[in-house]
């Protein structure tokens, strides 16, 4: 049994090599793990907790722990084991009148992007997706269904017109 790290390529080939001199031809099979990273939305969060004065629930998706103490929001963090049908869960907690902001990434996106084809988004919808670019392949899907959109890379000027709208809204936030 071997075992190596992703950014060792060197010592695989080196093991390989040395597995060829001692023991011949043999099959090798690599196993790549993947670690879901934890996201930092921590800018996001603190913007937030300053613009909003009632608690409101802020569910976000696979958050990592923060030092901040939040003032004026909930939060509940989505495991990404529930990450499958995000938008459409968010939806139905709007149905019950519950004000709520959603925060996750533009993976969440690929994964339950049929959603904003709903008749069930309503004006309370109110979404933040950190995006890498904002040439999105969604961006169509998302301007064409009646949403708000606004993409910015600075959160504290564009936080207050996204809690402030009056229509379904989606902001596009890319992290400089």
């Amino acid at each position: 049994n071997m075992k190596c790290d992703d950014n060792d390529v060197e010592l695989f080939k080196e093991k390989v090599e040395e597995s060829l001199e001692k023991i011949g031809p043999k099959l090798y099979n690599v196993v790549k793990k993947f670690d879901t990273p934890k996201n930092t939305y921590n800018k996001i969060l603190e913007e937030l907790d300053e613009k909003i004065t009632k608690k409101t629930k802020v569910y976000v998706y696979n958050l990592e722990e923060s030092e901040y103490k939040f003032k004026s929001i909930e939060i509940e963090n989505i495991l990404p084991k529930y990450k499958y049908g995000i938008f459409s869960k968010y939806c139905a907690k709007l149905i019950n009148n519950e004000k709520s902001i959603l925060i996750c990434d533009e993976e969440c996106l690929k994964l339950d992007s049929n959603i904003f084809l709903s008749q069930y988004i309503n004006e309370k919808f109110k979404v933040i997706i950190k995006v890498k670019e904002f040439e999105n392949e969604f961006l169509d899907v998302l301007d064409k269904n009646k949403l708000s959109i606004i993409q910015t890379d600075n959160i504290n000027e564009n936080i207050g017109e996204f809690i402030n709208s009056n229509k379904p809204c989606v902001l596009l936030y890319k992290e400089e």
